[in-house]
């Protein structure tokens, strides 16, 4: 959250070069940041568990609106925006296949 409401952002760590991870450091990043986020939400009840993901996708899409609109010197781009819905939906499916075939093969034990 630093990095979204300051002037520090992935430039200043050097992940937003062309060296880190061929360029893709920033996608990268974001990537792994909310499929985390994603994977924290899958062992919370149902309720909880969509009121949060929906404040998840919100801060998705949102966090790069503000950078774009209303930080000077930062940027928004819709590309982060679109790796940051896709990595909390795949942690969420990712996550929900495991937990089936886990429950099914325990259920044939």
């Amino acid at each position: 959250m630093l990095s979204l409401f300051t002037g520090f952002g992935l430039k200043q760590l050097s992940i937003e070069g062309k060296t880190f991870f061929w360029g893709n450091g920033d996608l990268l990043f974001h990537f792994g940041l909310f499929y985390l986020s994603g994977v924290l939400l899958f062992p919370l009840q149902l309720h909880v568990k969509v009121l949060s993901f929906t404040f998840l996708l919100l801060v998705a899409i949102a966090s790069e609106y503000v950078q774009a609109h209303l930080i000077p010197g930062r940027s928004g781009s819709l590309l982060d925006a679109l790796v940051n819905v896709f990595a909390l939906f795949s942690a969420m499916v990712t996550l929900s296949v495991a937990h089936r075939r886990a429950k099914r093969s325990s259920s044939i034990l």
